[in-house]
């Protein structure tokens, strides 16, 4: 009975520790904002409600259909979408274009400037880019609720519009 109940407070003793070390590895969230989204790569086609996760050095757009996750891009050192992480080359190279920068998704996902902050105009509540290349043609906008980005010779297009 005594090895029973000793191994029993003992069981304890590390679920709890194991639980509390869980908890503060969590990163603090920041902001999440519910919001429509329409994202369509060459590979990826959705439109639905989600939500916008931002924390110190991660963002993270989550997508459901009928109250089901159908898409999670979770970007912070990697970019990891629905659970299968690559680098942000790759996965640039795989979905979006291998002629964009790295940082392309993580900047729009947090609404800052892209490519170097190429015509770059200021607006009233955010900016604008118009950026033309041999490689892609952008539109991106950004104002306080929404972000739109597109390329329209690359056939790809974000939209976040914030819910109130």
């Amino acid at each position: 009975m005594k090895n029973y109940i000793f191994a029993l407070v003992l069981l304890l003793f590390f679920a709890g520790c194991a639980t509390k070390g869980a908890l503060q590895t969590q990163t603090a969230l920041q902001s999440s904002k519910s919001c429509k989204v329409v994202f369509k790569t060459k590979k990826i086609a959705f439109a639905d409600t989600g939500f916008l996760n931002k924390s110190p050095g991660e963002v993270s757009l989550q997508v459901f259909a009928m109250g089901t996750p159908v898409l999670k891009l979770k970007i912070k050192d990697e970019i990891c979408l629905n659970g299968m992480c690559n680098s942000k080359r790759s996965f640039n190279q795989a979905h979006l274009s291998s002629y964009y920068p790295d940082t392309l998704m993580e900047n729009v996902l947090n609404a800052k400037p892209i490519l170097s902050s190429i015509n770059l105009k200021k607006t009233v509540n955010g900016f604008t880019q118009n950026i033309t290349g041999k490689w892609y043609k952008i539109k991106y906008k950004v104002d306080e609720e929404n972000i739109y980005f597109k390329d329209s010779k690359n056939r790809i297009i974000i939209k976040i519009k914030g819910l109130k």
